[in-house]
């Protein structure tokens, strides 16, 4: 067996290990037997997204395949049949639609004739690209990694600014780090900015019975969210400036952008359309009873009706197929996890072994913000964090009395930003990084800085406009 191989198994055993511990353990007083044996599989599953011995689908079948000879089949299969999974599904193909299309690219070439100006007004371009595709794109990766970045490192790369020629800081360098930061602002935005949003979503309606429903969402995040996207470009052109600050011939990079793609082509023509028709229907929802997924998938059929993607296309996208697997696993785990009273039981515990009450709502965000900003140093994932500790710090709020909208969603935004502080806490993380233009101690300050930032706006800015809308 070669080593790689007995690291793979000695992963196994070990979270098996701890669940079979788990699972012959007494069961605590208070708690459903049922619930603490959902809670073991549970648990592996969690370690098997961290330890990761094979890729997160397959660590997900194992756990539901062994579970289920235990438990029954049914019950762990139930997210599969969740619309939360099936949203996700649907919103990663979106972005097939605009690679496929050019739309994405065209967007973001008629941002750099508005901005393009200035080096910092090519960051507030990229700035609103990513925040305009946040509406449709929930991948990270698939926004900054696919559409955003590669644009703008190309502009960077024609005025001379290469990894190869050492002169990463005359502007790419820049760009990089806005793009990672931005991208991470506007992952929580909108329930639609980013995938692990569905499941906070979830968790919020299980755990603190909030309805985080797409225009939900948005009255609560989309204004702490644009104030930092107004922030960051300029707050890293300060603590990260480029070497080149006019850019003279930024209209000129604009049109031969857009001559190269040529008019805008029916499909773009089609996909513009259908995603106004999208955004329209996640906003109106409360009104015309349109679940978030109906619409999504409506979307994805039309994109293919109508050519704007191939049948093809999604079959080749290993990233959704992916993601269907392993979020339809932990959401069915989840789920039976809160409907045996878990969650509810370990709230009473909490509340039972310390008086939160004393603490004020505001500071008691703050210290769990606090506290999951700390702890994202260990998680390479948003979706592992999302599934290992948005759970854990909705329980403690929930305990403590803290108003449940303010908490579901300043825990949801912390989960996004938090990101910045690594170059591995977001998916699209290692692929910006792997460009190359930021040494990586000056990645990791940069996120801490920006952070922080996030930090003082979301309480700043989110606090007073919760508010006023009456949810404090």
């Amino acid at each position: 067996m070669s080593k790689d191989s007995a690291v793979r198994v000695a992963k196994i055993a070990f979270m098996f290990a701890v669940g079979a511990l788990i699972w012959f353990s007494p069961c605590p007083a208070g708690l459903k037997p049922l619930a603490w044996k959902y809670f073991s599989a549970y648990i592996v599953a969690i370690l098997g997204i961290m330890l990761q011995p094979y890729s997160s689908p397959v660590v997900m079948l194992a756990v539901i395949g062994f579970y289920s000879l235990l438990l029954g089949a049914k019950p762990l299969l139930t997210g599969f049949a969740s619309t939360t999974t099936w949203q996700v599904f649907a919103a990663f193909m979106i972005s097939v639609a605009f690679a496929s299309t050019g739309l994405g690219k065209r967007i973001a070439f008629k941002l750099i004739g508005m901005f393009g100006k200035t080096s910092l007004g090519l960051g507030y371009a990229e700035a609103f690209t990513d925040l305009t595709l946040g509406l449709a794109i929930p991948s990270t990766t698939a926004r900054a990694g696919g559409v955003v970045f590669p644009i703008f490192n190309n502009v960077a790369t024609t005025l001379g600014s290469t990894v190869e020629q050492g002169t990463s800081r005359k502007l790419a360098a820049y760009l990089a780090i806005v793009a990672y930061h931005i991208n991470l602002t506007t992952a929580s935005a909108f329930l639609t900015g980013m995938a692990p949003n569905v499941q906070i979503a979830a968790f919020a309606q299980d755990i603190l019975k909030v309805d985080l429903n797409w225009i939900t969402w948005a009255k609560m995040a989309f204004l702490p969210a644009l104030v930092l996207v107004l922030l960051i470009p300029f707050v890293m052109y300060v603590f990260y400036p480029p070497e080149i600050k006019r850019i003279d011939n930024y209209k000129e990079l604009s049109k031969k952008g857009l001559e190269e793609m040529g008019p805008m082509s029916a499909k773009e023509k089609w996909l513009a359309l259908f995603f106004f028709l999208a955004v329209l229907g996640w906003a109106t929802g409360s009104i015309t009873k349109f679940s978030a997924v109906s619409v999504a998938i409506v979307f994805l059929s039309l994109c293919l009706i109508f050519g704007c993607m191939t049948w093809e296309q999604v079959r080749s996208n290993k990233g959704a197929w992916n993601t269907l697997i392993w979020y339809g696993a932990i959401i069915g785990l989840s789920s039976q996890l809160s409907g045996a009273g878990f969650f509810k039981w370990f709230a009473d515990v909490l509340r039972q072994s310390y008086d939160f009450t004393q603490f004020d709502p505001v500071m008691l965000m703050l210290v769990l913000v606090i506290g999951g900003l700390v702890i994202r140093y260990a998680f390479a994932s948003s979706s592992v964090f999302t599934t290992s500790m948005m759970p854990v710090m909705y329980t403690i709020g929930l305990v403590a009395g803290a108003p449940a909208l303010p908490l579901a969603i300043v825990c949801a935004a912390c989960n996004g930003y938090g990101a910045m502080l690594t170059n591995y806490g977001g998916a699209c993380g290692p692929v910006l990084f792997g460009y190359g233009h930021v040494p990586m101690k000056k990645w990791w300050l940069l996120g801490t800085i920006d952070a922080v930032l996030a930090t003082v706006v979301w309480f700043g800015v989110g606090v007073p406009l919760w508010k006023f809308l009456g949810v404090m």
